[in-house]
């Protein structure tokens, strides 16, 4: 089986990057596997980034003479640049026809999403006859992300035309596919699929970024990690924070994480007076994220959507108590009172509240963080991720 895969994910082309060696384990799944990147900048600097386990610098994969990049004897990504970007998926498009050479019935296509790299799959179901599962990794029918942004009201508009034309649908979440089944796709077309966390990885790791170290004056910390853009709504955290601060004026909130939401947060704590009670940290390291989890008293996320949410499995699976909006896994994986905390989303006083009640009850605490440990028993591995994977593709192939 050949497989044409579409994503927006630049790391697949830093050598030694954690996408990096995923693709590399695809390419064990299938005889060929063949990426169109959509890229940001037609030659774009390899730079310096980060690996996610080991910290270490990353450099870019050179292209040969036609753009093609190596990733292993039979995995190749094809970056596309566009300056518009409304035309990248149909030069991606363009680009798939000369790879796949009329051979079609050989070849499947799995996408990012069903917005921009999903055209191409769409495109390629409708004129080619192609196989296609589409991924979903965001809540994308929820009513937060629509109102996000125009961009966003234009994405769930295609995605609610094209979505019909995939033979399977894979989810990160059973919360992602009851809202599919709800606009009228079928259920058994659905997979739900997991991201698969690499539990034992990080409960080995160890502490190379303490918080009590850090913040010794603090009764209790609270950690934030995550991207600074608006769908994160660290505004709720902040207001929620300097509520609670009222009651026990002792607590830290601590953000780790940037992005284009940053000056204005800082400007939200300094107008509510609390900006000396909250730090933030800028990026950390992937292993300093996870230690600021193993040292806080409290992992806080208060997104307004997510698909899965990752971190606050992460937090759980290494003993932090979590305290989360009801978004991605709430419900499925963190489940209220069990094994972590879960209120609505953008009500300030519920989380206000949740705070006050875990700072002042050790024992609540203690009990949720051993019940969260747990959850890494029902976490899915690589292994099964990859043997789910390859079979969900073997479906597609057959239709």
């Amino acid at each position: 089986m050949k497989v044409l895969m579409v994503s927006t994910d630049e790391l697949i082309i830093r050598e030694g990057s954690e996408a990096y060696f995923r693709m590399r384990e695809y390419g064990n799944l299938f005889s060929e596997l063949h990426i169109i990147l959509f890229s940001k900048e037609k030659e774009r600097n390899p730079g310096e980034i980060q690996d996610k386990f080991h910290g270490v610098n990353l450099g870019g994969i050179k292209s040969n003479s036609t753009g093609q990049k190596k990733i292993r004897e039979n995995v190749f990504v094809y970056p596309v640049f566009s300056i518009c970007r409304f035309f990248i998926p149909f030069k991606a498009f363009s680009k798939v026809k000369k790879i796949i050479k009329g051979e079609k019935k050989e070849w499947v296509t799995t996408t990012q999403d069903l917005f921009e790299t999903g055209l191409v799959g769409f495109l390629l179901k409708v004129f080619y006859k192609i196989g296609w599962q589409v991924q979903v990794h965001t809540d994308f029918l929820s009513p937060f992300f629509f109102r996000q942004s125009f961009l966003n009201k234009i994405r769930v508009v295609i995605s609610k035309i094209i979505i019909w034309k995939a033979d399977r649908v894979r989810v990160v979440s059973e919360r992602i596919k009851k809202s599919l089944i709800e606009i009228g796709f079928k259920g058994e077309k659905i997979d739900v699929l997991p991201i698969a966390v690499q539990a034992e990885e990080i409960k080995n790791m160890p502490i190379t970024f303490d918080l009590r170290k850090e913040f010794p004056d603090a009764n209790f910390i609270i950690f934030m990690a995550s991207r600074l853009t608006p769908e994160k709504n660290i505004k709720l955290a902040l207001n929620a924070f300097s509520e609670a601060l009222k009651i026990n004026s002792g607590m830290k909130l601590v953000i780790a994480g940037d992005g284009p939401c940053k000056k204005d947060l800082e400007d939200e704590a300094e107008k509510r007076g609390i900006f000396q009670d909250v730090k933030f940290l800028g990026k950390l390291s992937y292993q300093e994220v996870i230690s600021g989890m193993k040292t806080a008293d409290l992992f806080l996320s208060s997104s307004v959507y997510e698909g899965y949410g990752m971190a606050v499995v992460e937090a759980a699976a290494v003993g932090c108590p979590v305290l989360m909006t009801d978004t991605g896994v709430a419900g499925e994986i963190i489940k209220d009172g069990e094994n972590g905390m879960v209120v609505p989303v953008g009500l300030v006083s519920k989380m206000a509240e949740a705070i006050v009640d875990l700072a002042g009850d050790n024992n609540k605490r203690k009990k949720i963080a051993e019940e969260g440990k747990k959850i890494v028993l029902d976490l899915i591995s690589k292994e099964e991720y990859l043997k789910k994977f390859r079979e969900i593709m073997e479906l597609v192939n057959k239709k």
